[in-house]
């Protein structure tokens, strides 16, 4: 299941869920449900949403940004926002306890919203230390792709040596980087050096180096002025 279909799935329970807790705190218990078969269903639900999410985030990785033409708005992508339901839950949480202690005989404390909340907070807190793990390590494997192409970078101006030092071998954040390159090129009919700065957020010269081990490689060709900087890059 997609996680767009798994947040509205979520959203909507949680509206309903939270409906019924409402009732059971406006009429003082006099409607309410089997909370353990609900918040049971309810911590699967939030289980699957969130366990997709991670499973992307952790699997995919970095995305560049969508590239539009000069002038154009960028396409608007779904970002489901977990805050949502946590804003919910904690604002409803400070009414019930405010409102049962001020009238006890009007409002009633709804059963398992303590647990329901602090279940929604856990998965809140656990997501976004996931994400913030997941950024650090996205932005040091970018500065390493970016170091190491400006030292080929460096290496390749350098006067030539006899003896060359062997390639390296491609890290997998570069790999990334370079199928994003190649699908971008493909989709738009080719790129400049200058796209691909923006793209994958590089200096100039690890672009440049990027883009040329891609030709060296046969992944793509640039016909035309090899030495023009707008020259644009073809898939081969």
């Amino acid at each position: 299941m997609s996680i767009p279909f798994l947040f509205w799935l979520s959203a909507l329970y949680t509206v309903a869920l939270f409906g019924v807790q409402a009732a059971e705190f406006a009429t003082a218990g006099r409607v309410s449900i089997s909370v353990s078969t609900a918040n049971a269903f309810y911590l699967a639900l939030l289980s699957a949403y969130v366990g997709s999410k991670e499973v992307q985030r952790w699997a995919i990785g970095f995305q560049p940004d969508p590239q539009t033409d000069e002038g154009q708005t960028p396409p608007r992508t779904f970002r489901p926002r977990g805050e949502w339901f946590v804003g919910l839950w904690a604002v409803f949480l400070l009414i019930a306890v405010l409102g049962s202690e001020l009238w006890p005989a009007k409002l009633a404390y709804p059963n398992g919203l303590t647990l329901i909340a602090f279940e929604v907070l856990g998965f809140y807190i656990g997501s976004s230390a996931s994400r913030w793990l997941s950024e650090r390590q996205e932005q040091q494997a970018h500065r390493e792709v970016e170091q190491q192409l400006e030292a080929e970078s460096m290496e390749d101006n350098a006067p030539a040596k006899r003896d060359k030092p062997a390639p390296k071998r491609l890290t997998r954040k570069r790999e990334r980087y370079e199928q994003h390159v190649l699908r971008h090129a493909r989709s738009n009919g080719g790129l400049t050096r200058e796209q691909t700065e923006k793209l994958l957020r590089l200096s100039r010269a690890a672009a440049n180096r990027l883009l040329s081990g891609m030709v060296q490689r046969g992944q793509l060709v640039r016909p035309g002025d090899p030495n023009s900087p707008s020259a644009s890059y073809q898939a081969a």
